[in-house]
């Protein structure tokens, strides 16, 4: 679920001069949801599901200084908050290029922060087709 890591993936397919195919079987969740907007033509098998959610900093990313005070700690913050709002509207868009909603309707799918059927997935514009593999 690297945020850059999805970002340099999706690129990449995005400006492949062949058509990439993608297809889910099982879970696409977070950076694989972002990877599988870049491929032309987007599957999922019928018991798929994909999950986009906001982009988030673990804590774990912290790390306190002996002589950092509270507003040194602070500033740190508001900056790595900055980064990932930045990237949050950078996977809204790339979300929003093939999805048939509206950015409005994206933002709450991610704000649940629950996994989609390929069923609905369909009807969202984050496939293209629910395949059958049986």
């Amino acid at each position: 679920g690297s945020f850059p890591g999805a970002r340099k993936l999706y690129d990449n397919i995005s400006l492949s001069p062949n058509p990439v195919i993608g297809i889910v079987i099982g879970d696409a969740f977070s950076a694989a949801a972002m990877v599988l907007q870049a491929c032309e033509t987007r599957y999922a098998s019928e018991g798929s599901r994909i999950l986009i959610h906001h982009v988030f900093l673990p804590v774990q990313d912290l790390i306190l200084h002996h002589d950092d005070t509270a507003e040194s700690v602070w500033k740190g913050l508001e900056k790595d908050l900055g980064k990932i709002k930045k990237n949050d509207k950078v996977f809204i868009k790339a979300m929003s290029k093939k999805m048939i909603v509206p950015q409005e309707e994206i933002i709450k799918l991610m704000d649940k922060d629950q996994a989609i059927s390929a069923k609905k997935a369909l009807k969202l514009g984050l496939i293209d087709q629910v395949i059958n593999i049986f």
